[in-house]
């Protein structure tokens, strides 16, 4: 028994030495309060544009362009003295020419994916689209299009797909 409390003293002598162990770290947050801003509605923050299958006849010289495919993004709660709203655009560009998305790893080569606005203008990598004007307290739908461009001829079947991400930006 004697043993057993020698030992049991010995454990807990030597815990009330030991010093605490303790990490430190700094957490930044960053902000802007401003009410010219709205809401990207649930639907328009991660969504696919469904692209129809395309058959590789209509991509069979580079330049060729395929049919235009309506997408829209909402913005919605827009503040009351909201004005004009702008999505930049930005993604992987292929080298040929730095206003076409690159097709993801595993699609055909030698295709493209371009994105328009309302007007059927093309929009390039991470230049500012045409200002929408926006409208306080409602839903503001802004209409743009893609399409595949092609980048040499003869593009081959098979998978076609882009990711491209997106941002707004207010006057």
């Amino acid at each position: 028994m004697k043993i057993f409390i020698s030992l049991f003293l010995f454990i807990i002598s030597t815990n009330s030495f030991a010093d605490d162990i303790t990490h430190a770290g700094v957490v930044r947050i960053e902000g802007l309060i401003t009410e010219k801003t709205c809401i990207i509605s649930d639907e328009s923050k991660n969504f696919i544009v469904n692209m129809p299958d395309v058959p590789s006849s209509s991509v069979r010289s580079a330049g060729d362009v395929t049919e235009k495919v309506y997408f829209s993004i909402t913005l919605t709660r827009c503040g009351s003295d909201v004005g004009n709203a702008y999505i930049k655009f930005t993604g992987n560009t292929v080298s040929e020419d730095a206003s076409l998305y690159k097709l993801e790893d595993g699609s055909v080569e030698g295709l493209a994916l371009t994105i328009f606005d309302k007007n059927k203008g093309s929009i390039s990598n991470d230049v500012k689209s045409m200002g929408f004007l926006l409208a306080p307290s409602v839903d503001n739908i802004l209409h743009f299009f893609a399409a595949y461009k092609a980048l040499k001829n003869n593009v081959q079947p098979g998978d076609a797909n882009a990711s491209v991400s997106f941002i707004v930006t207010y006057d």
